[in-house]
């Protein structure tokens, strides 16, 4: 993210987001096929662009079969020429 914005990474610093996990449990769903999920604004500033493209280079090259890709949140009216774009976008 840090080369993405154009900061240099020394001048970031990770801050966690203050979920306590105590008492969460991992997922008994099966992990397969396997799920990646982006929950935000859709967006090319949240990196839903870089995540579809990622997408579909994996799904292109084969590394894990049946990985799928689950995306919901909002969209602005600014956004919507970004998502109707990358929902034409095929693996």
């Amino acid at each position: 993210m840090a080369e993405r914005a154009g900061i240099p990474a020394a001048k970031l610093e990770h801050i966690n987001n203050g979920i306590n996990l105590d008492g969460f449990e991992p997922s008994t769903l099966p992990n397969d096929p396997p799920v990646l999920g982006y929950f935000a604004r859709m967006c090319p500033e949240k990196g839903l662009d870089m995540l579809i493209d990622t997408f579909i280079l994996l799904k292109q090259t084969g590394p894990v079969p049946g990985l799928k890709l689950a995306v919901g949140g909002g969209c602005q009216p600014s956004d919507k020429m970004f998502v109707e774009k990358k929902k034409g976008a095929t693996p």
